[in-house]
Order: structure tokens, then C-alpha cells, then sequence
């Protein structure tokens, strides 16, 4: 792990690419992700792994060699990045977790939903649930 020019924290992968963490986005071989479009980064220390799991479906994985603030940065601006996060149920049963994210250094709110695998999102009840609960969550934080 090295402190980079533009970045906060890196960390090399076993092939030699670099990952940055910068105040605005995770930079990864190929590609800049912001940090209000990944839903989740795990690490797993036994295989030297950080998977990063983004708001529109992709899962991504880097094999990291001497993570350690690289990792604490990507928590730092994951976290920092969420605004709300509520547990919705469902009548029939199952539900979604409705997520209120912007960047860490201030901008619009954009809500997602994480639909439990049971439920279809495009059923018209769950639709009309998902909108009455993104109302909600507007009016709870003054929007």
C-alpha cells in the first residue's frame, strides 16, 4: 500500500494493476466506480480478495496484495455514502431494502432498491410500494 498522487490509498493486484481509492471514486483496472455505486466491498483475508458488489448488478473482484488502507478507505467512502437505509416488507411476504445514496462530498440523492429473490420487481403491487416508500424516505430527509 502506497499514498498516491490524485488518490488516497492503493494497492497493487497480483498481476501488478493498481486500485486507488480518491475522494470521488474507486479506480480500478479499466474502469472509475463511484462510491455511491457500489452497493457493498467485502474482503476476504484467507484469499486476498475484494469483491465489490455495484448498485446495477455487477459483482467485481480484485486479488489485492497489502490492502490494509486501502481497505479502511473503501469502508470510510461506502459508508459515508449512504444517506438511508430501511427495511421495506411486503404484504405477500419478503420485502426490499430502499437505499438513499449520494457521493460523499454532497450532490442529489439517488434511491435504489434491493429486492429480496423471491420478490418480482415488476410486479404492480411491489412497484407501487417501492414509489410510497422512496416518497417516504424523500419527506424523512427534507427532499
Amino acid at each position: 500500500m502506497k499514498l498516491r498522487r490524485n488518490g488516497l490509498a492503493s494497492a497493487r493486484t497480483t498481476s501488478g494493476e493498481e486500485v486507488v481509492g480518491t475522494r470521488d471514486v474507486l479506480r480500478v483496472p479499466g474502469r472509475e466506480i463511484r462510491w455511491e455505486d457500489i452497493l457493498a466491498a467485502d474482503w476476504d483475508s484467507e484469499t486476498g480478495v475484494l469483491t465489490v458488489s455495484l448498485v446495477e448488478p455487477e459483482v467485481l473482484t480484485y486479488e489485492l496484495v497489502d490492502p490494509a488502507l486501502l481497505l479502511q478507505l473503501v469502508r470510510e467512502r461506502v459508508t459515508a455514502s449512504v444517506v438511508l437505509s430501511r427495511r421495506v416488507p411486503l404484504a405477500d411476504g419478503g420485502g426490499f431494502t430502499l437505499m438513499a445514496r449520494r457521493a460523499p462530498g454532497g450532490g442529489e440523492v439517488a434511491f435504489t432498491c434491493e429486492y429480496d429473490r423471491e420478490v418480482d420487481p415488476d410486479a404492480p403491487d411491489v412497484v407501487e410500494s417501492a414509489r410510497a416508500a422512496v416518497r417516504a424516505a424523500r419527506d424523512d430527509l427534507g427532499l
